[in-house]
């Protein structure tokens, strides 16, 4: 096991019941916790990912990471750096999470720590790894994602409103529909550019 100075050491996240190997870099803790009382306090649930050293062909300025997690196994993105490691994890758990809500798919029951760590250490043995660098078990929370319809009001120009209702018309839509579609292309754009 690795050095507890630097990876932390294993225990269990208090509501989860899971093993969690706690790790402190650039300042951010691993486990994720909430407050009591919190809204989204006990309805989360942890997900393990893999974070995997990269090897840097390329001259690439950082350290390079492949995030991946055992669960869903589409999440996959990268990062420069440990810390950006957690926001990158992070996001593309809560974009997978969201995919599987949207589509009715239930979310899959997250494997154990002993489990995220063989897969952690059986994809250390592919191509582009970089053996000198350890490989790292994080665990990401994904808050419960609630899509039960809202009303919401909102104002914009007779002209804005005129445009969106003549281009939902085109696709066949509604103008509710091509908004929230609108709304998601943005988002996701959005966080393809960061």
């Amino acid at each position: 096991m690795a050095s507890a100075s630097f990876f932390g050491s294993v225990g269990k996240i208090p509501r989860f019941g899971i093993p969690a190997f706690y790790k402190v870099f650039a300042g951010v803790v691993g486990p994720p916790s909430r407050p009591a009382g919190h809204p989204e306090g006990d309805r989360m649930k942890a997900y393990y990912a893999s974070l995997l050293p990269l090897d840097n062909r390329d001259g690439l300025p950082g350290d390079w990471y492949l995030i991946s997690f055992i669960d869903f196994p589409r999440a996959v993105t990268q990062a420069r750096s440990l810390a950006e490691c957690i926001v990158m994890g992070q996001d593309i758990l809560e974009i997978e999470g969201r995919d599987f809500m949207e589509k009715g798919r239930p979310l899959p029951e997250p494997s154990s720590y002993e489990a995220a760590l063989a897969f952690t250490q059986e994809a250390m043995q592919g191509e582009g790894m970089d053996r000198a660098r350890r490989p790292l078990v994080q665990i990401f929370a994904l808050p419960e994602i609630d899509l039960s319809p809202v009303d919401v009001q909102i104002r914009m120009s007779r002209w804005d409103l005129r445009c969106i209702e003549a281009r939902a018309k085109e696709l066949g839509l509604g103008s509710d529909e091509f908004l929230i579609r609108a709304a998601r292309a943005y988002r996701d754009a959005a966080d393809e550019v960061y």
